[in-house]
């Protein structure tokens, strides 16, 4: 009998604090750059158009990493895509910490993303398939609240190093915490559920990852240089597109899109992206405004976004709460 995260499922219940502090590992990595882009600009001489693909190109990596963990965590299981993921984390913020010149240090954050690629569906999953009904929303509520802690957490922490240690001792706190979420899920991780088996789809990883990368870089020029990256950006949908056709034609596709074909479906994942959009963006934009056009340290542009953001953590609990009482329509 499958384990849940109420009565009789200890087992699972003993994992969920080690996976949310891996939804929260994943988000302070996501978010962590943000307040660092003017700085890393100045330091390495290149535009903030180029410096903002330590955050752009961080997401393509995440989306990829995210369309894949469904076949990881069918084929290997939860305990190896946990450490798969520590493992990114560590590695890429080691990269990063050392990073001589900005590609390096490029480099490091893309080798970052497949944390938060993998971490942010596994601990998603594993609650959806181990806590009882009727207290899901409560338990996916946490999770969420914990991503936007991380997130809220992040600028604050960040710009506090950047400002008083510099750039390298910025990736000092993702690699501890990833050398203690090793530690950790070394002796308390255990596989709950079976494993199943399949085989990933390459081209579908190639065309997925060469089509958002398109994407987002005919859209982050656009403005400056309008020709090539129209003519990018239009590569970009027609990959995309490509990558949607084979997801429809294969047996086991990489990312099952058919799901989408139902309205209800199709509309709350409509609704999520725009979230999702003004999220991001005000995230990357205002450190810029504050830090570029006020000229406020790193610290104090971060401390002045951790106030919507956890305003954003504390709906998220609330907003649990009011799904497992009253479903979804209030929340619309």
């Amino acid at each position: 009998m499958r384990a849940t995260l109420e009565a009789g499922g200890k087992e699972a219940r003993a994992q969920l604090p080690l996976l949310l502090a891996c939804s929260f590992a994943a988000s302070f990595a996501q978010s962590m750059m943000n307040i660092a882009l003017p700085q890393v600009a100045d330091e390495f001489g290149v535009t903030l158009s180029t410096a903002n693909w330590l955050v752009t190109g961080y997401m393509v990596v995440a989306a990829t990493s995210i369309a894949l963990a469904a076949f990881l965590l069918r084929r290997l299981g939860l305990r190896t895509v946990f450490f798969i993921g520590c493992g990114a984390l560590a590695l890429g913020s080691g990269l990063a910490l050392f990073a001589p010149n900005f590609w390096v240090l490029l480099a490091g954050r893309l080798v970052q993303a497949v944390c938060t690629g993998l971490f942010y569906p596994a601990v998603t999953s594993f609650i959806m398939a181990n806590s009882d009904p009727a207290r899901r929303g409560t338990h996916l509520a946490l999770n969420s609240g914990t991503v936007a802690a991380g997130l809220a957490v992040s600028p604050v922490v960040s710009g506090l190093v950047l400002t008083g240690f510099g750039r390298h001792a910025l990736f000092a706190l993702p690699l501890a915490l990833a050398v203690l979420l090793l530690a950790v899920g070394f002796f308390r991780l255990r596989e709950v559920g079976p494993r199943g088996t399949g085989a990933v789809d390459p081209l579908s990883v190639v065309l997925g990852l060469l089509g958002l990368g398109a994407l987002v870089y005919g859209l982050g020029e656009v403005f400056r240089d309008p020709l090539p990256s129209l003519a990018v950006l239009a590569a970009g949908v027609a990959v995309l597109g490509l990558f949607a056709w084979r997801q429809l034609v294969l047996k086991d596709p990489l990312l099952n899109l058919r799901p989408l074909g139902n309205l209800g479906f199709a509309v709350g994942e409509l609704l999520v992206m725009l979230g999702m959009m003004a999220s991001f963006s005000l995230s990357i934009l205002l450190p810029l405004y504050y830090e570029g056009a006020l000229g406020f340290s790193a610290f104090l542009a971060g401390a002045l976004l951790a106030g919507p953001v956890l305003a954003n953590a504390l709906s998220d609990v609330v907003g649990g709460r009011l799904l497992d009482r009253w479903g979804i329509w209030p929340l619309v």
